[in-house]
């Protein structure tokens, strides 16, 4: 995803980036990551539980829902965020660990860039 949004320098991807990200191939990495783990890890599952954790897709930062989210999802452990070294490779990973979109462009930012990803996201 980062060569093709042309951002594998900044090692993450950001709004822009995922706008440039055709839909189409959005989709198809999110069906293999559902058939790949048995339909617990992918975009559309971290979709839902975003907004089942009280989430709004909109372009509001909601701090209390999105760090339940970034729990149930493992990304939060303790009181701090994990980083890419932190991430579990492996089915045993909460459902919807993984893809991990998370960096340290900050919380916000973290979920703006999410939100921006299920905007392109053609279910």
């Amino acid at each position: 995803m980062l060569e093709i949004t042309q951002q594998k320098e900044m090692a993450y991807l950001d709004s822009k980036g995922i706008e440039k990200f055709p839909c189409s191939d959005l989709s198809v990495i999110d069906q293999l990551w559902m058939k790949s783990s048995g339909g617990r890890f992918g975009f559309s599952v971290q979709q839902q539980i975003y907004i089942e954790t009280g989430n709004l897709l909109n372009d509001q930062y909601y701090e209390e829902s999105w760090e339940e989210f970034c729990e149930l999802l493992g990304w939060i452990k303790g009181e701090k965020y994990i980083m890419y070294e932190g991430v579990t490779f492996d089915i045993s990973a909460p459902k919807g660990h993984l893809p991990f979109m998370f960096s340290e462009v900050g919380r916000v930012r973290g979920q703006l860039n999410l939100l921006s990803l299920f905007s392109r996201m053609d279910w």
